[in-house]
């Protein structure tokens, strides 16, 4: 019994018009993929930094209300960074970052997880205080003249056109993600 040769000389490869096809097929998907990935990367950047802003503000108000003193965060929109410290009444020394040792000083574009994040604006205190929200001993928020806040405390986080804010609640001190 012999054993024939079920190739055809027409199935060795593809044909020019298949490749062209191919080829205009992957170029659609890239043009639509790569935007699409691209936002996702900074939605998922601007979502790590808030989460990182309200892990701050919560260590910040859970040591005042430990230790008995005042704690606080100092933002600087200009320099798109943020300051954690602790304050004795005159001097404010930086925390060190319980994990690394490092000063508590959040800087958005020296962070390469969250590049391209800004830090668009933070207050809500009365006239002459601070961009800074400080905790006294009872976990209470207050502004950087001492005062219990009136109103609620907000920071504002962006990449592109996204925005995420943190709410700082007057009197309570709960802070969430808007």
């Amino acid at each position: 019994m012999r054993l024939r040769n079920v190739t055809s000389s027409s199935s060795k490869g593809f044909s020019s018009v298949e490749m062209v096809i191919t080829i205009v097929i992957i170029g659609i998907l890239a043009i639509v993929v790569i935007p699409a990935a691209t936002s996702t990367t900074g939605s998922v950047r601007l979502q790590g930094a808030a989460g990182k802003l309200l892990a701050d503000i919560q260590y910040v108000r859970a040591n005042a209300t430990a230790h008995h003193d005042t704690y606080g965060l100092e933002f600087k929109p200009d320099n798109n960074e943020y300051d954690v410290y602790s304050f004795d009444g005159v001097n404010k020394t930086i925390l060190s970052d319980p994990h690394t040792g490092n000063a508590m000083t959040m800087n958005f574009e020296n962070t390469t997880q969250l590049a391209g994040v800004t830090l668009d604006n933070a207050g809500g205190c009365a006239a002459g205080c601070t961009e800074e929200i400080r905790f006294n001993a009872m976990g209470e928020p207050i502004d950087s003249l001492g005062n219990l806040l009136n109103a609620a405390f907000s920071i504002t986080l962006g990449v592109g056109n996204a925005t995420r804010t943190i709410q700082i609640e007057a009197e309570t001190g709960y802070s969430r993600i808007l």
